[in-house]
């Protein structure tokens, strides 16, 4: 059934933030085919004053003939004589008429027509200005929260993934969706952290209608880390995309890279050939093969990419700083992937470090707390 909601706004499909150029957009064309048809019938009207005009000019021209002096000039005032001067005197004044009809038309028609036509075309104009003006700040309003939707989901995963095993101050950081996922793997808790989860739920739910907009897929794909094992503490977290990695495990997945990706060596002109260079291609395929549950296409392995080039970690060797998935695309390892080290964790018995692992989960809770303010202030904008 057509409504206003789905006729007027440009719905692109479900998950997904509508459009609201559509709708205007329409109303502006109509209101500008309207300026469009005053202008036809300004020129259609200020033709038909010319041929009044000219008709006028023309008949007045016939009845000022002057008689000829061979015919009814020499006549002495016969019938026929004065059937001809009574043909002339209707010609002046037809004249007459249609000139005071060709004035009529420029008085009554034209000169209001053109008035009412420039200034409905000013005020469209006007009109739309504002419209788009408000469509395109609300647009950019969007796509920032949708940015820092983005970063609170990232940080919230991360805050998550470094929680201690059986915390029960865990959840209070992170969103409904990933709560959702600590309740299937964590055991019952006290009602006092239950009654302090409640009271972080506000924060969460200012944006619950903006993260309504996600794809379920996209939600499962920002949630998909890696769990740590019961008992286990992560001290420190890295975000690539979509995925969360622990230093241990990010170390332990740089040197299969660069045990497992085959390395090219490729000239380029002048500047010689570079050895050791992988290719975005297979680095992206060995992302979709190894890490099947967190990068499940292309999307997400340019998302992976994209984290690793911003962070650091690989420089590509060509324009731009986009990470693409071909295989004339080449990248370089740089030296944090090289010298990379992961902290030791075996040691769970080791007080410094536990402090330090607490330290950092602590930081990894602040950081998604100041994210989920950023994404709830950005919400609120929009909606205004």
């Amino acid at each position: 059934m057509q409504k206003f909601e789905n006729s007027f706004w440009d719905n692109p499909g479900p998950g997904q933030a509508p459009r609201y150029e559509r709708g205007p957009q329409c109303l502006f064309e109509k209101l500008e085919q309207g300026a469009v048809e005053c202008d036809e019938l300004l020129a259609f009207f200020r033709e038909r004053a010319a041929i009044e005009e000219a008709y006028a000019n023309s008949l007045q021209q016939l009845a000022a003939r002057r008689l000829a002096a061979g015919g009814f000039g020499r006549d002495e005032g016969a019938t026929l004589k004065t059937a001809f001067r009574g043909l002339l005197t209707e010609c002046v004044v037809l004249a007459e008429a249609h000139t005071d009809l060709a004035v009529e038309l420029q008085s009554s028609i034209i000169v209001p027509l053109r008035n009412f036509s420039s200034e409905h075309r000013a005020r469209v104009h006007a009109s739309w200005k504002i419209i788009d003006d408000a469509i395109r700040r609300a647009t950019g309003e969007l796509a920032q929260a949708d940015r820092h939707r983005r970063t609170y989901m990232q940080k919230a995963a991360a805050a998550e993934q470094m929680r201690p095993a059986g915390s029960a101050d865990g959840a209070q950081s992170v969103g409904p969706e990933v709560k959702a996922r600590v309740s299937t793997v964590d055991p019952p808790q006290s009602a006092a952290a239950e009654d302090e989860e409640e009271e972080d739920d506000g924060a969460a739910a200012d944006v619950a209608r903006h993260r309504r907009q996600m794809s379920d897929g996209a939600r499962v794909a920002a949630l998909a880390v890696v769990a740590p094992e019961p008992g286990e503490l992560a001290a420190a977290s890295i975000v690539l995309g979509n995925v969360a990695l622990t230093r241990h495990e990010f170390h332990v997945m740089l040197q299969r890279m660069q045990t497992e990706v085959p390395q090219h060596d490729v000239k380029f002109g002048i500047l010689g050939t570079f050895r050791g260079l992988i290719s975005g291609e297979t680095l992206a395929g060995w992302w979709c093969i190894n890490y099947p549950t967190v990068v499940r296409g292309e999307a997400d392995a340019l998302a992976v990419g994209q984290s690793m080039l911003d962070q650091g970690y690989l420089r590509f060797m060509g324009r731009g700083s986009q990470f693409q998935s071909r295989a004339n695309a080449y990248y370089q390892w740089k030296r944090p992937a090289l010298e990379f080290r992961s902290d030791e964790e075996d040691d769970s018995d080791n007080e410094p470090l536990l402090l330090n692992r607490r330290a950092s989960y602590e930081r990894a809770r602040r950081d998604a707390s100041e994210a989920a303010a950023v994404y709830r202030d950005a919400v609120v904008r929009g909606e205004v």
